[in-house]
């Protein structure tokens, strides 16, 4: 039996594998605009953030490394959660703030889905964890890996989270 030739296997897989490029980034965060914006508007809770979130991750994916070009939606909705994680604090696990009631009242007013204002009436934590694992179905680990904590305190964020929006709407 001959031995495979890895070298050459190496170079053919090479040639199949297909990165993405900057317009690849360019599609993905404008056909998704309106679903990455949401997502970075229910993270960070406020717009201007939000927006700043948005293309603070566009420039990082078009800056970072090489990605599958598969990878593209996963890598630009990944880049706008850290962004914004970093934005709100939200990792530190801590309580965190509330909306300061003032801007929240023009985000009301902006924002008619009831849902949607209650969302980021959450805690930052909370809201981050619900988002993330509800509405963006990342598993607890992945959570936990990208708020850096535990399981244990995502699926406790998430409970809480869950139980006031629940009481809400009762």
């Amino acid at each position: 039996m001959t031995k495979p030739n890895l070298k050459k296997t190496h170079n053919n897989l090479r040639s199949v594998v297909v990165y993405a490029s900057v317009a690849d980034f360019r599609d993905a965060f404008l056909s998704n605009m309106d679903h990455l914006y949401l997502l970075a508007y229910l993270l960070t809770a406020d717009y201007e953030m939000a927006e700043r979130c948005f293309v603070m991750g566009f420039e990082q994916c078009i800056d970072g490394s090489s990605v599958f070009r598969g990878w593209v939606q996963s890598w630009a909705r990944r880049a706008i959660i850290k962004i914004a994680i970093r934005m709100t604090s939200a990792g530190s696990e801590g309580d965190g703030e509330r909306c300061n009631s003032d801007h929240l009242h023009v985000i009301c007013r902006r924002v008619e889905d009831n849902l949607l204002q209650n969302i980021v009436e959450l805690k930052p934590f909370e809201r981050c964890v619900f988002v993330m694992s509800k509405l963006e179905r990342f598993s607890d680990y992945e959570c936990s890996l990208l708020l850096n904590c535990t399981r244990g305190e995502v699926a406790m964020g998430r409970r809480s989270a869950v139980e006031h929006l629940t009481s809400v709407f009762a």
